[in-house]
């Protein structure tokens, strides 16, 4: 318990230390700043919830599921992209290779198919608070 307190503690302490320095600093420290602390806590998300993915392993195997879901759901958007579709003007003025456009394909439909998900989610909750 002592430990969890301490830790807490210098979390609070590293995010006042970032609110100085973004206060006090440069425009262009503040920047990096804060790319530094969206990496760390993206970083320590992802960390802590790996970690309690595996700690708890029977209770969350269906998290693990729904994961290994979506990754399984990306990887056949990937094969599925066309990979002619766009302009190669378009690459050229952005900077990006032909490569990457199967890439932005797959995670254009994914984004698609998560929004149709929550759609369809917020109209089940919605049915089913009218019938309550």
């Amino acid at each position: 318990m002592k430990k969890n307190k301490l830790l807490q503690f210098g979390l609070i302490l590293l995010l006042i230390i970032i609110a100085l320095v973004l206060s006090l600093g440069s425009i262009d420290l503040r920047l990096y700043v804060a790319y530094a602390a969206g990496l760390i806590a993206i970083l320590s998300a992802l960390a802590f919830s790996v970690l309690n993915l595996f700690t708890n392993f029977r209770k969350n195997a269906k998290v693990l599921g729904i994961i290994l879901f979506a990754v399984g759901l990306f990887i056949i958007y990937y094969f599925i992209t066309p990979r002619t579709d766009i302009d190669p003007m378009i690459l050229e003025k952005t900077g990006t290779s032909l490569s990457w456009s199967p890439i932005i394909g797959a995670g254009l439909y994914f984004l698609y198919t998560l929004l149709g998900f929550f759609i369809l989610i917020i109209i089940g909750f919605s049915i089913r608070n009218l019938t309550k």
